[in-house]
């Protein structure tokens, strides 16, 4: 099979598991294993299709069977161990991706790579580095040589881990023993459990989470326990439409029993969610803040000139009034107030910032990503040592992930002596801040420690399927967005209206409009909506483009709160978007009736009443918008093509040339063109086609034609003889020298 054959055969069979189509998907197993060769697989597919027949038959005779239901989920399973069987034979052999690449190297390298003996190595290896470092009186290279021996097996480790497609029961045991044990350090078993992780996203395999769940139920470092729930819950995603096997079910019944089960839960489904929402911020940073900035800066160091201050003083602009007026008058100000108010929610506004700095030598070994920072590591101590307090300061800080403290240390060796004083002296400035945020993290209670540790865990992994050089090769799960409400497992969990609720609110908040409304739904079928709750669910649908959906449920949010303006607007919105004038007439009427002040609703009560072909009450709306605000421009355009459209041209012409003084637009021109000629002002009309020509952005011989024939209608019936709007437009093309 070549590897786009292979890839089409996953797809196929997958989707066929997935719709529990199992009899195409074992005849398409067995004849791909036969036309391979790969007997063993044939045969217990054969096997396979033996007891669904059996099964099926006895169903047919309607014969008694309370065992149906296990058996069935046995075959399915039977049916997924094959699937991964001969999948992973076809692409062993010659798949580039690293992972395989890796496989293969690892066979190669034999008892070396084997993962009992490498946790028994490690663990011997780390504990003499530590001691020597302590107690030796040899050089500074023999310890720097221990340590990186360390750090070499540990790195080896967690390949052999993550390239084992099934895990043994001796390497079961072994990982079980140090995850559990007090042999390694805490950021070692997070390495080692994130390693698990990996090597379940790659290959599903049962033993990888009951691991998992073990380090998770574990008394254990809190970023062990962290990463381990991150990992079982992607994997039980992931996996999820097949059968859960007994001991698998066992484990997550322990971890139900858990007093912190159901919190844990809630604040692993959040952060998932809001990893999803980096991308947004990105680009908010990307497009808005950072080329607002770049335009500030002219006028920026014409201030410091002018204040004849040095270039490299930026820590001035803290104490200068000056520079809070800038970032005020140009809207920055408010952008950052926002990014600050998402990173204090735990939005991950620091991707952007060391995006570009993912790409050392440090990170081309995947194990790196997920590395616990430790400023001893022997790729960055020299850097680290000559921060002196700063380091102790990165190392303990919380607001950003271990992944971009490796990234700053890093960047630091290739940044110039005066800018790294700078860089060093600016967060020096920032201490005091710092501190009070490490008090802070330290007073923290249980949940909040949790939630910030699942924070900066979930953005390690996010910035590894986003930056790592070779991400196009790994499934990506943030790609789909992780719905654990969709885990059949899980979903006695989702009956808790207070968890579904936080998950609701967080998707509309994000406007993940679909997954919004697919929990509000859920929450539906528990207990009935409120008209809040009512509002929310037609929002979403009116999002997602479903008007009609929209008006069903804004009704029901209308029965159970009649007064509501917000509701009747999106009433109106709605019945307009779906054609329906009379109806949104009638909404739009509503408001109008009920605050008579209110500019919008006539405003658009008389747009809808044009649609409808009600000009004159259209009309009466505008004139209404016009006497309520005097200063206001809004309807001066709408009440003067209303009026052209009821032959009122004199009333027209007056308003649009208010509007010609004003602010004018290209189409305001073509408009006063029309009034013009249909008062059979030709000359009048022929000079302001002229000027709507010379205001159209990349005007050409069609443009002015276009523009008329789309009108024609409209002329028409002002009297204009439709006959002579070639003559017209001609006459246009000389007045220019066209």
């Amino acid at each position: 099979m070549t590897l786009q054959d292979i890839k089409k055969f996953k797809e196929k069979v997958s989707a066929l598991l997935g719709q529990r189509r199992l009899r195409e998907a074992n005849a398409e197993m067995a004849k791909a294993a036969r036309d391979s060769q790969a007997w063993a697989v044939a045969d217990r597919l054969e096997k396979t299709e033996q007891n669904y027949a059996y099964m099926l038959r006895y169903m047919a005779d309607g014969a008694a069977d309370p065992e149906r239901a296990s058996v069935y989920d046995g075959i399915v399973s039977d049916l997924y161990a094959s699937f991964d069987d001969l999948t992973l034979q076809f692409e062993k052999v010659d798949n580039p991706s690293l992972y395989f690449s890796t496989l293969r190297l690892r066979a190669m390298r034999g008892a070396q790579m084997e993962i009992a003996p490498l946790i028994d190595r490690y663990a011997q290896a780390s504990a003499e580095g530590s001691i020597f470092k302590i107690l030796s009186s040899g050089s500074q290279a023999d310890d720097k040589q221990k340590r990186q021996q360390a750090e070499r097996l540990l790195s080896d480790l967690f390949v052999a881990v993550w390239a084992t497609p099934a895990l043994s029961n001796a390497d079961y045991d072994a990982l079980n023993a140090v995850i559990s044990g007090q042999a390694v350090s805490a950021g070692a078993k997070t390495n080692i459990v994130w390693a698990v992780t990996m090597g379940l996203m790659a290959k599903y395999d049962r033993k990888r989470l009951l691991l998992l769940f073990a380090a998770y139920l574990s008394d254990n470092d809190l970023r062990v326990t962290s990463a381990a729930l991150i990992g079982l819950l992607l994997g039980l995603w992931m996996y999820r439409n097949r059968p859960m096997p007994q001991k698998v079910a066992a484990a997550l019944a322990s971890a139900k029993e858990h007093d912190g089960w159901h919190s844990d839960l809630k604040i692993a489904f959040i952060e998932m969610i809001r990893a999803r929402d980096t991308e947004r911020i990105n680009r908010k940073i990307r497009d808005e803040v950072i080329p607002d900035m770049m335009n500030l800066k002219p006028e920026i160091m014409s201030k410091f000139k002018a204040d004849r201050l040095e270039s490299q003083d930026l820590a001035s602009m803290q104490e200068n009034p000056e520079w809070q007026e800038l970032l005020d008058k140009n809207g920055i100000s408010d952008k950052l107030k926002e990014l600050t108010e998402i990173q204090m929610e735990g939005g991950d506004v620091m991707m952007s910032t060391f995006a570009h700095l993912k790409q050392f030598p440090f990170f081309n070994d995947i194990g790196n990503w997920f590395l616990p920072y430790d400023a001893s590591h022997t790729s960055i101590e020299e850097e680290a040592a000559s921060l002196g307090v700063v380091s102790d300061m990165i190392e303990k800080a919380k607001f950003f992930c271990d992944g971009d403290k490796y990234s700053f240390v890093l960047a630091l060796k290739m940044v110039p002596e005066q800018q790294r004083q700078m860089m060093t002296s600016q967060f020096m400035a920032q201490r005091d801040g710092i501190y009070e945020a490490m008090r802070e993290n330290a007073a923290m209670t249980t949940p909040e420690a949790r939630r910030k540790e699942v924070n900066l865990q979930m953005q390690n992994l996010y910035r590894f399927y986003k930056l790592f050089r070779r991400k196009s090769e790994f499934f990506d799960p943030f790609d789909s967005g992780i719905n654990l409400i969709a885990v059949p497992a899980l979903e006695s969990e989702f009956v808790d209206l207070d968890l579904l609720q936080v998950v609701a609110e967080f998707y509309f908040k994000l406007k993940y409009w679909e997954d919004a409304l697919g929990v509000f739904r859920r929450m539906e079928g528990i207990v009935p909506g409120d008209a809040q709750r009512y509002q929310k669910m037609g929002y979403c649908c009116e999002k997602l483009g479903k008007a009609d959906d929209a008006v069903d449920y804004y009704l029901r949010a209308e029965l159970l709160d009649p007064d509501s303006r917000w509701t009747r607007r999106r009433l109106a919105a709605c019945y307009r978007q779906l054609g329906d004038k009379e109806k949104a007439i009638e909404y739009y009427g509503m408001l109008s009736e009920q605050d008579p002040t209110d500019l919008q609703s006539a405003l658009l009560l008389g747009y809808v009443c044009i649609e409808h072909g009600d000009l004159q009450r259209a009309i009466k709306q505008f004139y209404k918008v016009e006497f309520l605000d005097e200063k206001s421009t809004k309807a001066w355009r709408p009440l003067a093509w209303t009026l052209f459209l009821t032959g009122d041209f004199d009333g027209s012409s007056r308003y649009y040339a208010k509007i010609l003084q004003d602010a004018p637009t290209a189409v305001d021109y073509l408009n006063m063109g029309h009034v013009a000629l249909a008062s059979g002002d030709t000359r009048s009309a022929i000079n302001h086609y002229g000027l709507y020509l010379q205001n159209v952005s990349g005007a050409d011989a069609d443009t002015l034609p276009k523009a008329i024939a789309a009108d024609a209608d409209s002329l028409k019936k002002a009297g204009v003889d439709t006959s002579t709007l070639p003559l017209v437009i001609d006459a246009v093309a000389y007045s220019l020298g066209k």
